[in-house]
């Protein structure tokens, strides 16, 4: 059914384009007509009308449904057209055109049907990816009137072909210029970030691994082996992969290799190894406990509580306030509790009460976070409540946050930090350093100037 309503939406542009024509025709050469076929092929057809024939695909390109093809020109070019004698076309020229798809099952066809009084710039630029390549050579074919080829242009390359057209029989001529730009996206994902690296003295450490493209991740593509097992257990997002073991690892040394393309189909991979020597007592507070808003639908700028619950507080270790970005239907919140977290570097100076691991799938324009410290700890590590504050590890060091004493509980005191971004975060303290110089006698010399 799809490729029958397919098949008619072409056959009606075709009647368009033969109305254009006959209408050039009949203008006694005052509107000379241009056809420009950018193709893969210069054997493409209308009879040869075989994409997306599938009853589930859709009307765009479907890998899953539809022969192979490359990106449809609909989706994946832009066609402008200028007016040579200053600024963009208008309504009147805009409506002496017409651009159309013919789609085979390997190959594809653009047509630009062009009538005008006056000379005309046609701009063509679209992407391609280097595994489209194969699929044939992009030329570009430009017609009169009457099917007499102009010229034939390697459109793998960029430039512009410009073409003089009779205006009428004393031998004036109009300009035609089109130039062509083919963009190929050969460049791989890059994978700038992983961890844990080097030797750990945690069993069940965070394997994590950082991404980043131009055109954007392919999440389905990632995949992350740890010693040659695939592992199906894993968090993807656009910017990272992660996943931690829900056994300890055995002692030894360890290969983790993530494999992950961009949306162009280009494809990288990393291997690195880490070595645990211990197998310490995995000292987590709190196991990772999602904070589900499923049951919300939340507008853009309304805040949403999130609380996490120590096993047995009087206070709520962490209570966040969010501030969405955007409006969202379905999202939640990871927040796990760390006494330490042996893969991120130490806070300097500073005593570490807790670590926290938070993560999120919404847009997050601010947030007020809550939590508690014991006083009994404060007072064995000679820190002073006020010097408590929340720090944020930005992949390279801590930041403090704007953190604020809100008050005295009966055995511990409550804080409350203002966050814009998420990761590792750190409740420290910097302890007061007692002086211990001896003083100094302040002594006056007194200079006498003998004349």
């Amino acid at each position: 059914m799809k490729k029958a309503l397919l098949a008619g939406s072409l056959t009606m542009l075709a009647l368009l384009v033969f109305m254009f024509t006959q209408g050039a025709s009949a203008a006694n050469e005052e509107y000379p007509v241009i056809c420009i076929k950018v193709t893969t092929t210069p054997l493409v057809g209308m009879s040869e009308v075989f994409f997306g024939f599938h009853s589930n695909a859709t009307l765009g390109y479907d890998s899953l449904y539809d022969s192979p093809a490359p990106p449809p020109p609909f989706e994946g070019i832009d066609a402008y057209f200028y007016n040579r004698y200053g600024g963009p076309t208008g309504v009147e020229d805009r409506l002496r055109r017409s651009i159309y798809p013919i789609l085979s099952d390997a190959n594809w066809t653009l047509y630009i049907v062009y009538y005008s009084n006056k000379g005309s710039t046609v701009t063509l630029h679209w992407n391609m990816t280097a595994a489209q390549l194969w699929l044939g050579d992009l030329k570009l074919l430009v017609f009169l009137a009457g099917d007499e080829l102009i010229e034939e242009i390697d459109m793998k390359q960029q430039g512009n072909y410009s073409f003089n057209v009779p205006r009428d029989s004393y031998g004036e001529k109009y300009q035609f210029i089109v130039k062509y730009h083919c963009e190929v996206d050969r460049t791989p994902p890059e994978i700038y970030k992983v961890r844990p690296k080097d030797t750990i003295d945690v069993a069940t450490p965070v394997i994590k691994a950082f991404y980043r493209d131009p055109s954007g991740i392919n999440t389905s593509s990632v995949r992350l082996y740890l010693d040659g097992v695939n592992i199906s257990e894993i968090h993807v997002t656009e910017s990272f992969v992660s996943y931690k073991p829900s056994e300890p690892l055995q002692l030894g040394v360890h290969t983790v290799k993530i494999v992950v393309e961009d949306l162009h189909g280009n494809r990288a991979e990393k291997t690195w190894k880490f070595k645990v020597v211990t197998k310490p007592k995995v000292e987590v507070l709190h196991e990772a406990k999602v904070a589900d808003l499923r049951l919300c639908s939340v507008e853009a700028y309304t805040q949403v509580e999130v609380n996490i619950e120590h096993p047995s507080p009087t206070f709520p270790v962490v209570n966040l306030t969010v501030m969405p970005g955007s409006s969202f239907k379905v999202g939640w919140f990871n927040v796990t509790v760390h006494r330490h977290v042996a893969e991120l570097p130490p806070v300097a100076e500073r005593k570490v009460y807790l670590y926290l691991e938070v993560s999120h799938n919404i847009s997050v324009e601010s947030a007020s976070l809550c939590f508690r410290v014991n006083s009994s700890w404060l007072e064995q590590n000679n820190l002073p409540p006020e010097n408590i504050v929340l720090l944020r590890f930005n992949g390279e060091k801590w930041i403090p946050q704007e953190t604020t004493l809100l008050r005295a509980g009966d055995s511990c005191y409550i804080y409350e930090a203002i966050l814009t971004e998420f990761s590792y975060l750190a409740i420290a303290g910097k302890p007061e350093v007692v002086d211990t110089t001896p003083p100094t006698l302040a002594a006056q010399a007194v200079v006498k100037y003998l004349g």
